[in-house]
């Protein structure tokens, strides 16, 4: 995200699978993820909203190349900071825990809609 010529946050993603046998059974061992890797703004910038704005835009971009690969949703691993920002969006704690934290495509659908509909 620019103002200027000024980073002021930013969010990295990537394909990825996630053991999820007792999450997704019928699935098998793995099931297919967008990995949410970094996700960080600018610490003067707090408070503005930074880290909603990427994170809707991180729905997107998901829900973009759902479209094309076989996506079941988006997986983090979550900072004690970034948690709760998370949570308001509907992510829940992996079922093997340790900082894991897991929302279903069709969650992230909902909560794009949502986010596109207090726009209007």
């Amino acid at each position: 995200m620019l103002e200027s010529d000024e980073v002021i946050g930013y969010f990295t993603l990537q394909a990825d699978s996630i053991y999820g046998s007792a999450y997704k059974p019928k699935l098998g061992n793995t099931i297919p993820v967008v990995h949410l890797q970094f996700l960080a703004r600018d610490y003067s910038h707090r408070g503005m909203e930074i880290g909603e704005i990427l994170l809707v835009e991180v729905f997107r971009r998901t829900l973009l190349a759902s479209q094309y690969i076989a996506i079941t949703g988006v997986h983090l691993e979550y900072t004690t900071e970034g948690k709760r920002l998370y949570e308001r969006y509907g992510f829940g704690e992996h079922p093997y825990g340790d900082g894991n934290m897991l929302l279903s495509i069709k969650s992230v659908r909902a909560a794009k809609q949502v986010k596109d509909e207090e726009r209007l």
